[in-house]
């Protein structure tokens, strides 16, 4: 309605529907990533209201997973007050591995090896292998594994090893040999408080090294040889809302740690 020659008045009118209901959520696409490990992140549930905000919190969490190129839900009325839910989903390459060698006067030929299953057989867990040799006798092993839904729960569980040697060939070289090995434990639970943006977990990690002369006539003071080991406790409060893992929008990352180390040091032997 026209007021004036630079003035009117502007009438929205608004006809509410009826409250919906979702019937259905089906998953589609997925051709790696198992169903369950898709569903557990998706927070629109059969009987529920039908919710925007929870198709947006839906797509956010699964692109945070890293595992999808691109999420796009999709709402398909089946009837008066009932839609369902799809949920269609691209899949990406997870895994990665790496092959690298190189030559040096001291360790001379070296090589190193290493894979990565970020999602494993499409349960979700993460699996890494790395291996390093050299040729003077230097060997380093590692491996590790983790699973972010332990027993289909909100409770993450990660496991890893370690192992490095100095083999004769390059002890002799430098005078000494070393011998160092170790794992570690970690948890994580999710937090539905401040909201359930945050999570928290814990760690305790066990390290084991030798390191020995080979004569009197070495390279390092007495005191820098014998045996250290040390147990790490970590705990870290994160609050992480960003919509993806790679090239997010929107949403920040904020994160609170501690470490309390326990190192004994033996240096008689």
């Amino acid at each position: 309605k026209a007021l004036g020659k630079d003035t009117l008045n502007l009438d929205f009118i608004v006809t509410e529907g009826n409250q919906v209901y979702i019937d259905k959520v089906e998953i589609r696409n997925n051709t790696k990533t198992k169903e369950k490990v898709i569903r557990r992140d998706v927070v629109a549930f059969p009987g529920d209201k039908f919710s925007r905000d929870a198709l947006i919190r839906t797509q956010r969490n699964l692109m945070v997973l890293n595992y999808f190129e691109n999420v796009i839900p999709d709402v398909q009325p089946t009837g008066p007050d009932k839609v369902n839910v799809v949920v269609t989903v691209t899949e990406k390459p997870t895994d990665t591995a790496n092959l690298s060698m190189g030559y040096s006067a001291q360790d001379g030929l070296i090589g190193s090896a290493g894979v990565a299953f970020n999602n494993f057989l499409g349960n979700g867990q993460m699996v890494n292998l790395n291996v390093q040799l050299g040729g003077q006798g230097y060997r380093v092993f590692s491996v590790g594994f983790s699973e972010p839904f332990l027993f289909d729960t909100r409770t993450s569980f990660g496991t890893s090893l370690y192992y490095s040697y100095d083999g004769n060939r390059r002890a002799q070289i430098l005078g000494f040999k070393s011998k160092s090995y170790g794992g570690s434990l970690s948890f994580g639970r999710r937090l539905k408080w401040p909201d359930d943006y945050f999570s928290a977990s814990w760690a305790i990690s066990y390290s084991n090294s030798t390191l020995k002369p080979l004569s009197a006539s070495n390279l390092l003071p007495q005191f820098a040889y014998g045996v250290q080991k040390a147990v790490t406790i970590s705990q870290v409060i994160q609050r992480d809302s960003r919509d993806a893992a790679e090239f997010p929008r929107t949403g920040s990352t904020y994160s609170l740690g501690a470490d309390v180390a326990i190192i004994n040091v033996d240096t008689t032997g």
